[in-house]
């Protein structure tokens, strides 16, 4: 049994205290059988679990790493957790700066306020999500990001961090003020062409009825026409 052989069974009928003894001996060591198989099954369950886990892991992984939109999330205390290589790309920094960092100290203090309004705004707890449109700085250009806060929740609906999802809307932007400008231009074309075009037709009207008696005077006098 010290060496972990639990089939042990000693085969001895007696009704004296040597049968109890032997009863009992036989007991504990199904006893430990038993412990030992189920300990082996929740092992096994654990294991497969595990594996299971991590194998969702690397997928989300996989997909974060891939989808266009920035994605960050932070604990409860505001620590950053997860940085994807869209947000990494788009905020001009390097994951291994950012993991395990308060968001204060990546930001910068003159965006804090800007942050710290979003976590306060009563809406984002009651309802679990909020979504807003900021302008953030960064190296020499201005982004314009649609950002998506969700709260994250546990199995039984703790508060466990946040997750922010951001997408860049700066070149969607442009395009559509080129298209309002090229807008502009279009009616601003079309109006001047407007008094235009009757001058014009006025001006074709005045030569098919005058244009030989024009031509005559314009010869009389001695200019050709």
């Amino acid at each position: 049994i010290a060496a972990g052989d639990y089939d042990v069974f000693i085969d001895l009928e007696s009704h004296d205290e040597i049968g109890d003894l032997v009863h009992s001996f036989n007991r504990m060591t199904m006893d430990l059988k038993n412990s030992k198989v189920q300990l082996e099954r929740a092992n096994e369950e654990l294991i497969r679990s595990n594996i299971e886990i991590e194998r969702r892991r690397l997928y989300m992984e996989i997909v974060l790493a891939n989808v266009a939109a920035g994605v960050v999330s932070a604990s409860t205390d505001g620590r950053i957790q997860t940085i994807n290589k869209s947000a990494e790309r788009m905020l001009q920094v390097r994951r291994e700066e950012m993991i395990g960092r308060h968001y204060r100290e990546v930001i910068g203090e003159k965006y804090v306020k800007l942050i710290n309004g979003l976590f306060q705004d009563g809406s984002l707890f009651r309802k679990g999500f909020l979504e807003r449109t900021i302008r953030l700085p960064v190296g020499n250009r201005t982004l314009t990001l649609l950002v998506h806060l969700n709260v994250l929740l546990d199995d039984k609906g703790g508060y466990v961090g946040l997750v922010a999802v951001f997408e860049d809307l700066t070149e969607i932007e442009k395009a559509q003020r080129m298209a309002a400008w090229r807008e502009v231009a279009r009616r601003i074309a079309h109006e001047v062409k407007n008094p235009l075009t009757p001058i014009q037709l006025s001006a074709q009207r005045l030569r098919r009825k005058y244009g030989e008696k024009l031509s005559s005077l314009l010869k009389y006098n001695g200019n050709p026409f």
